[in-house]
């Protein structure tokens, strides 16, 4: 994994998808993997930000996010 992709990249993502193409074909048109690509066009809809979120709110997101599972399903997954 590297580091984010630069913003002109993004934009021209979004613009293809913009303009009628599938965040499917401009994944495979500009050679990103198709969750980044649904993820900047849902990010850029939501509120119109091109540019990578800030570290700080992507581990904000991350910490929010773990651990979220029910308890019932996590003990279906320990006892066979």
């Amino acid at each position: 994994m590297h580091g984010p992709y630069p913003g002109e990249l993004r934009m021209r993502v979004i613009d293809f998808v913009e303009e009628g193409g599938s965040r499917r074909e401009a994944a495979e048109q500009f050679e990103v993997s198709v969750s980044s690509a649904i993820r900047w066009v849902q990010r850029f809809r939501e509120n119109g930000a091109s540019e990578a979120m800030p570290v700080e709110e992507v581990l904000r997101h991350w910490r929010s996010t773990r651990g979220r599972s029910s308890p019932s399903s996590a003990s279906n997954r320990t006892s066979r």
